[in-house]
């Protein structure tokens, strides 16, 4: 598996990584064969699982042919009527393996399996459920090498082992399909809002089109990787943690956390000795059924010329009702850094700061079965609400209410509201722009939502907000701006007032778009005014055929103005607006101007 680079350490600006196959460690996924099938073929062992000392068959128990010196050959699920069927890779002598999560396994004796023969048997699995240790998870017991050998540090290690042999054997079968989606977010510097995001929807996806680091080289040279300027950061994959190479360089202990008393946690951390980029993590198990649910891992000694932060992953599992344990979802972090460099003395001299972050991550939506019926599906999240004009007093109809960074949108209907519908959970930042009657366009800054999985968030969006230093009596005087707002039985809503001021009095701007070489009227360019006295909102105007733009009334107060027309360059400049002052300005905009045409 390739990782992620983190940063390029040879940038002035803001760099982005760029996606290898991340996650890859995560990303596959399938559901194992209920039952291998084809005619008989070679030799063949099959059989049945029962409840032990009853007739009562077990679906989905895992059962694994051995070689004789313990190593897997081939495994396979039960299906729905207990059954299984193994082809012996060659002939000689094996054992069986039945594992099923949350109870305790059997193996059977050495069985001959001759050339061309079938062997044909019945597996008894225990009934004796398997107990996971109770609260008392003694701390002492920090660094326990190779899991498979120490008291209740095996008990739970054994069935997080099950999972992960079970998810790793799934991903080599392909007879189930999903559709499923990969997605790359970009957070601001905060991390409180997606800044961007890119989605893909793979559907029938079959197998893992992925492929890991060996577990080796990860023990041998560790989990981040140097190409040209970057680094690349590699993910554990279920066969990493199941080596013996990791469980040499690992220490294993039991963990709590106060915040899941459901949950017990298998630790693992690098050994002291180790220098090396590694991971350190936890493996967290139900209490009561001895499932594995998620594993939550970060990245430790990184390189000391790294800005500071959490890099890291999750990932979210899940057990089938036929006995399959799939990934479900999977995330990976790592920074966005910029790096500022000087010339000192003719040497280069900065650091990086983070700017952002990144993950990359994916997650399953729908499992289907064989004959195409949906056996799963994921639970989407709804954004609803209204969007309100607050300077007439009703919906804003028409209103386009988007996702920043996104392709995702909606368009308030006649009433003003919208509904974005299956969205994936997360942070995000939504806005809406609208063109008022008048021909006001209206834009508002970015405001955060966090949306749940099977859930409907609602969020009223409208255009600008009065300030808390403006009284009633005092919005009263301006009838024209706040009279929606007090129809709506709202005074937290008014038009281009923002903040508490000495006089209420507006000045007014209007004006003509010219062009600068020939002084023709320019039609169709569109006037941005933006600023402090506007607060979060930014409002353009038309000029008509006679290059005329509507009047606005403003605000007190310094503005930017932006002139755009795809015919010439961008007019920008700064203008300051005085109480009761009337401006009527032109804006002469410089280029080539439109192409005449005979």
């Amino acid at each position: 598996m390739a990782g992620t680079p983190l940063f390029s350490t040879d940038r002035t600006t803001a760099t982005t990584p760029r996606l290898a196959t991340a996650a890859a460690a995560f990303a596959g996924f399938g559901v194992l064969a209920l039952l291998v099938a084809g005619p008989l073929a070679a030799q063949t062992v099959r059989g049945r699982v029962v409840d032990a000392g009853t007739p009562n068959v077990v679906v989905g128990a895992h059962v694994v042919l051995l070689f004789a010196d313990g190593r897997a050959a081939v495994s396979v699920l039960t299906n729905e009527e207990g059954r299984f069927q193994i082809r012996a890779p060659a002939p000689g002598r094996y054992r069986l393996q039945v594992d099923m999560i949350g109870r305790a396994g059997t193996t059977t004796s050495e069985l001959e399996v001759a050339a061309g023969a079938l062997v044909d048997t019945t597996l008894e699995l225990p009934l004796a459920p398997v107990t996971l240790p109770g609260l008392d998870v003694r701390s002492g017991q920090r660094c326990v090498l190779r899991a498979v050998a120490v008291g209740d540090v095996v008990t739970v290690w054994e069935e997080a082992r099950k999972a992960l042999a079970l998810e790793a054997a799934v991903r080599e079968q392909r007879l189930f399909r999903f559709d499923m989606v990969r997605f790359e977010r970009h957070y601001d510097e905060s991390l409180s809002r997606v800044t961007r995001e890119t989605t893909r929807h793979l559907t029938r996806v079959t197998g893992d089109p992925f492929v890991s680091v060996p577990a080796e080289q990860l023990a041998r040279e560790g989990y981040r990787e140097r190409r040209g300027d970057d680094w690349f950061l590699h993910g554990p994959s279920g066969e990493v943690l199941l080596s013996q190479s990791f469980l040499d360089t690992h220490c294993f202990f039991l963990r709590r956390d106060p915040g899941r008393p459901d949950r017990i946690g298998l630790a693992f951390e690098p050994v002291p000795e180790r220098r090396l980029t590694d991971i350190e993590g936890v493996l967290w198990l139900d209490q009561q059924t001895a499932e594995l649910r998620t594993l939550e891992f970060r990245y430790t000694r990184m390189p000391s010329s790294l800005p500071g932060g959490t890099y890291g992953g999750a990932v979210e599992f899940q057990r089938l009702p036929d006995g399959a344990f799939i990934v479900r979802k999977w995330e990976i972090y790592s920074p966005i850094t910029s790096r500022n460099d000087q010339l000192f003395r003719g040497a280069r001299v900065g650091g990086e700061r983070v700017v952002g972050r990144f993950i990359d991550g994916g997650e399953v939506l729908n499992i289907f079965a064989r004959d195409g019926h949906i056996l799963d599906t994921a639970p989407r999240a709804t954004l609803a609400g209204v969007v309100w004009d607050s300077t007439g007093g009703g919906p804003a109809a028409g209103a386009e209410v988007f996702i920043v960074g996104t392709d995702i949108a909606a368009q308030a209907d006649g009433s003003g509201a919208y509904r974005l519908r299956g969205l994936m959970p997360g942070r995000y930042a939504v806005a809406f722009r609208w063109t008022a009657p008048d021909s006001i366009t209206f834009e508002i800054a970015p405001r955060p939502v966090t949306l749940e999985g099977g859930e409907v968030t609602e969020l009223a969006l409208g255009t600008l907000r009065l300030p808390s230093g403006l009284t009633t009596a005092e919005i009263a005087r301006r009838d024209s701006i706040a009279a929606g707002g007090r129809a709506l039985g709202r005074n937290d809503y008014s038009l281009l007032l923002r903040q508490p001021s000495d006089t209420l009095v507006l000045g007014r701007i209007a004006g003509t778009v010219v062009d600068e070489r020939t002084g023709r009227a320019v039609a169709g360019a569109r006037v941005f005014l933006r600023g402090a006295p506007l607060g979060d909102v930014s409002i353009s105007v038309l000029s008509n055929q006679q290059g005329r733009f509507r009047p606005l009334d403003l605000r007190a107060g310094e503005y930017e103005l932006i002139a755009q027309h795809r015919d010439y360059a961008v007019h920008v400049t700064t203008l300051t607006m005085r109480p009761g002052e009337s401006l009527d300005i032109e804006i002469r905009l410089e280029g080539s101007g439109p192409v005449d045409r005979p």
